[in-house]
Parts: structure tokens; sequence; C-alpha cells
């Protein structure tokens, strides 16, 4: 397990079989996710090499809809190709529903 800090705040991220395709969307996430000033709000990012699904942690009770959710949503659909999302599994970057 490895982490990438900001200014203030460390998202803990991780891959089950260290995929080096999976560490580069978990740091390609957590990169925008700094940079759009959204990284307080995210406790790790972990993928499940099995499942081929990476599971975001939240910070601070953030809740489904709002505005910041909606934020960091637009940006894990943008750099990691599968994973959990309030209960529910989303296929984001390079991942088409053909």
């Amino acid at each position: 397990m490895s982490s990438i800090p900001d200014t203030e705040h460390v998202i803990e991220i991780s891959s089950r079989h260290d995929l080096k395709s999976e560490i580069a969307e978990l740091e390609e996430f957590v990169a925008a996710v700094t940079d759009a000033g959204l990284a307080m709000f995210i406790k790790s990012a972990l993928y499940d090499s099995n499942s081929n699904c990476c599971e975001l942690t939240l910070l601070m009770g953030l809740q489904r809809y709002e505005q910041v959710a909606d934020e960091i949503l637009a940006i894990a659909l943008a750099t990691i190709s599968q994973f959990v999302w309030f209960d529910t599994v989303y296929h984001g970057r390079g991942v088409s529903d053909d």
C-alpha cells in the first residue's frame, strides 16, 4: 500500500496484486482530485485486482448527490476503469457499453 499526499491530507492507494495499470489509474485519480481541491473528501482508493474494481472510501459524511460528490464522480469516471460508488458499480475510463 502506498499513499500520495497533498499539502495536508493523504489518500491511501493500493492494488491487491500491485498491477502497474491499476496503480497508474489510482495515481491519476489522486492527482486529479488533489488538483481540484477535493482530496480532503477521500480516505482511500483500493483496487481489488481479482474483481477488477476500485473501492473508494469517502470522508466527512459526503452524500451521493452533493455537488462535491458529483465532482469526485466525474473525476473517477475519467480516471478509473471500474469502481464502486455508493453501492453501485460504475464503468469509466476506456470502458464502453458495447
